[in-house]
């Protein structure tokens, strides 16, 4: 009995396109895969094409490997899912199954783009000690890639895998400044960019790239200690934005159990629905002030 595949052979087996597929039946050539059968017909839809190309990216972005289809495939099952769920709770179909789809796809796409800032804000965190081992190295006399591959090896994840993708493009024969826009378009940070522009532009001037490293990491250093200042002076706010919204329904709540006359009112009547849902959207209205006003962007 032979060996068993190793996964990540099948896995690419799977994604990986066979530039031997033939269309004629009589050769009995292969054919597509079931996902990949599903991203030619929606490549060929200009404006779903635009909307897989944007989920791609974010995908790339979270270093997620499934494929579009698959993620899309996954939201339907999670809607079909709820959907379900809701109808036996309450028992066919309610005003709420609107709502319920909405929040679906809520969760699914707002997962996403808490999963890539959550990602992006570890590889944010490593990038200034990363920046100060690869000046050392080059102080050692070491080139741009063999100071970043000594790096990769102390380096933990997620920044690793990023440098090792560098490098293996690279080595495939992809150009160092061609290499550096492509990582700098999955980790889309600020910290990345200004390391990817001076090393790019270091490699068209010349000048001295152990010099653009340590300015570099002075100024994440610098930047790192205007965020400690601003999330210190923000704290108050954005305590006081909490306490604004969890306040008016911890209070009805209270009213609603102590004393269920007064809120009667409000949730059997049109008027008090509508004073309800009037509530519900000036209390969103000021927690997004909030936000807007407690947050900075560097």
């Amino acid at each position: 009995m032979g060996k068993r595949e190793p996964p990540v052979f099948r896995r690419m087996k799977r994604y990986i396109v066979k530039s031997q597929i033939t269309t004629g039946k009589a050769k009995g050539g292969n054919r597509p895969s079931f996902y990949q059968a599903i991203d030619n017909k929606m490549e060929r839809v200009p404006i779903v094409k635009v909307l897989f190309n944007h989920i791609e990216q974010n995908l790339s972005m979270a270093n997620i490997p499934v494929k579009t289809s698959e993620f899309l495939i996954a939201v339907l099952i999670l809607i079909v899912t709820a959907q379900v769920v809701e109808f036996f709770i309450v028992g066919g179909y309610h005003y709420s199954s609107p709502l319920v789809l909405a929040a679906s796809l809520i969760f699914s796409f707002g997962f996403l783009k808490v999963y890539i800032r959550l990602r992006i804000g570890r590889i944010r965190k490593q990038l200034k000690l990363a920046i100060s081992m690869m000046a050392n190295n080059l102080k050692a006399g070491h080139s741009f890639i063999q100071a970043m591959r000594q790096v990769c090896t102390d380096l933990a994840q997620p920044l690793k895998g990023e440098f090792e993708i560098l490098m293996n493009e690279n080595r495939l024969g992809i150009p160092l400044d061609v290499a550096l826009n492509n990582m700098l378009k999955r980790v889309p940070c600020k910290e990345l960019e200004t390391l990817v522009r001076g090393v790019i532009l270091q490699q068209e001037t010349g000048s001295n790239l152990v010099f653009i490293l340590n300015t570099i990491c002075q100024t994440l250093q610098d930047r790192d200690e205007l965020r400690s200042k601003i999330d210190v002076l923000t704290v108050q706010g954005k305590i006081s934005g909490v306490l604004c919204v969890c306040i008016p329904f911890l209070l009805f709540w209270y009213i609603h159990v102590s004393q269920p006359d007064y809120t009667e009112v409000l949730l059997h009547t049109q008027m008090g629905q509508t004073l309800l849902a009037l509530c519900g959207f000036m209390i969103f209205l000021g927690t997004f002030c909030i936000i807007k006003i407690v947050s900075f962007k560097f």
